[in-house]
């Protein structure tokens, strides 16, 4: 009876040495190494199942219908696809899933991509917010959504659901604005910081219409919390905050 060996050698093609297997590498770097040429270029341990190498351009294709679907899926001892990338040949599209739900992210066929998921908000106030008191910092009232992607904003106030920058865009619009007044302010209050856009009133007369307006960009870490105030500072208590004013944001990185 002959002894088998750990190395064995089929001419021209392939090698097996062990337990891993070479095509055009006769010291394979992984369970299956498929070589066309010396790239001089090592394998991580953590991805060394297949290694695919060549000295120029070095790839794989997944070939499927043309009305059909290539997929990558990732998956573990509690489903198959908790993670996957698929290409449609139907929509030319390709779309990135994560946790085992739906597309994450997809980009099209014109280059565009969509996050549906991506957390964002947009509100306003369901009515207007009359004689706002002096000398106090007053939380604005945003009583309408029309939108809340994710469910973050509650009670006036976006949490943050995840580590990360977010735009914010404010328009508080007011009228019957004291003169009088020293000072008037909106106030974007963060975990992290405040912004305000302040002016002074004093035209001469009260003003009829005005809009305070703060486009920024923020950190915030999740859990945080983002909300809107609006300050007078001296003057009457007769300024309201109108209906048209907003308030919306979104998760840019």
């Amino acid at each position: 009876m002959s002894k088998q060996t750990d190395l064995i050698n089929i001419p021209d093609a392939i090698t097996v040495s062990g337990s891993n297997v070479g095509i055009g590498e006769t010291v394979p770097l992984g369970k299956l190494h498929v070589k066309t040429a010396d790239s001089g270029a090592t394998v991580d341990v953590g991805a060394d199942e297949l290694v695919i190498e060549g000295s120029g351009n070095a790839g794989m294709s997944i070939l499927s219908g043309a009305s059909n679907t290539g997929s990558i899926y990732f998956g573990d001892s509690g489903t198959n696809w908790d993670g996957y990338i698929a290409y449609s040949q139907n929509s030319r599209s390709m779309t990135f899933g994560t946790a085992a739900g739906g597309g994450s992210m997809t980009l099209d066929s014109s280059g565009s991509v969509t996050m549906p998921n991506q957390p964002a908000f947009s509100v306003r106030p369901a009515g207007a917010q009359n004689n706002i008191a002096v000398n106090a910092q007053v939380q604005i009232i945003w009583g309408t959504e029309t939108f809340d992607v994710g469910g973050n904003f509650a009670s006036n106030v976006f949490t943050a659901p995840v580590s990360g920058k977010y735009q914010f865009n404010v328009v508080v619009g007011v009228e019957n604005l004291d003169s009088a007044a020293i000072y008037a302010e909106t106030v974007l209050i963060t975990s992290n910081t405040s912004i305000y856009t302040t002016i002074d009133p004093d035209f001469g007369q009260d003003t009829a219409f005005w809009s305070f307006t703060t486009p920024v960009l923020c950190d915030m870490d999740a859990g945080d919390t983002a909300y809107v105030a609006i300050v007078q500072g001296g003057g009457a208590a007769q300024m309201d905050v109108r209906i048209y004013s907003h308030f919306n944001g979104y998760l840019v990185a």
